[in-house]
């Protein structure tokens, strides 16, 4: 668990500030894109394309080289599903 843990931890740290920032406003924090937008002044598709870049790059490194997750990382990668998966 500690292993995975700190996939998560390297991957969201790989992000940019903003795209880290709307990251964890939208998982973490609950709040819609609308919301995230207003509160950081920025558009709310920079929110969109900012939450499926993290999403991605998260899942990517949880899945790692050979594309399949590591033992106990399914769990986590559940977490990084695009809403539309």
């Amino acid at each position: 668990a500690k292993e995975e843990l700190r996939l998560v931890e390297e991957a969201l740290h790989e992000l940019s500030p903003l795209c880290r920032r709307i990251f964890f406003l939208n998982r973490f924090e609950g709040l819609p894109h609308g919301v995230i937008a207003a509160r950081l002044g920025v558009c709310k598709s920079t929110v969109e394309k900012n939450i499926a870049r993290a999403l991605n790059h998260c899942r990517d490194r949880l899945e790692g080289p050979e594309r399949r997750p590591p033992p106990g990382c399914r769990r986590l990668i559940r977490l990084f599903q695009r809403e539309d998966d």
